[in-house]
């Protein structure tokens, strides 16, 4: 596991909004720019927090990642599956 590597695609998609929009469009393609394997792409494209920070990825980066591709108003979303409950 690459933390470096998968903390880099995570800020990209928060550094910039046209990149979020990139990522939502072609997941795979956005994540061939970034040296990740299966598993790491993997993560990131289901964009699962719960693993993400399990796997002592920064806990705010992913939480502004998780915003800036579904929206701040989705934190609830967010809380109920950080704590185990279903996707939103």
């Amino acid at each position: 596991m690459s933390t470096h590597a998968v903390e880099l695609a995570l800020w990209t998609i928060v550094a910039d909004p046209r990149d979020g929009a990139r990522f939502a469009a072609d997941p795979d393609a956005f994540l061939a720019a970034f040296r990740l394997d299966d598993d790491e792409r993997a993560i990131v494209r289901s964009l699962d927090v719960r693993r993400l920070i399990a796997l002592n990825l920064n806990s705010m980066l992913v939480m502004n990642a998780y915003c800036a591709l579904n929206g701040f108003q989705n934190i609830p979303a967010y809380l109920q599956m950080l704590n185990g409950g279903a996707r939103g």
